[in-house]
């Protein structure tokens, strides 16, 4: 997946999809950026500004959302 199919698809979804056998979620109540993740519970507390700062700062496995998302399998 590109930045730009990630973003056009941010426009009407609210994603999950696994990276490496481990599960993720994005919702944006209140136009805010809120995360869960299976490996790490506490990204629930997590919440990013706009699309840039969560491709950028929303850490998965060591490496930004950004760099995965060729890799990310939606379900």
């Amino acid at each position: 997946m590109t930045v730009n199919d990630f973003k056009n698809m941010m426009m009407i979804n609210e994603p999950a999809f696994a990276y490496h056998d481990e599960e993720y979620s994005i919702c944006w109540p209140d136009n805010q950026y809120h995360v869960t993740a299976s490996d790490h519970p506490s990204d629930i507390n997590f919440v990013f500004e706009s699309l840039d700062d969560l491709l950028d700062n929303w850490m998965i496995q060591g490496r930004p959302l950004r760099q995965i998302l060729p890799d990310i399998t939606l379900i």
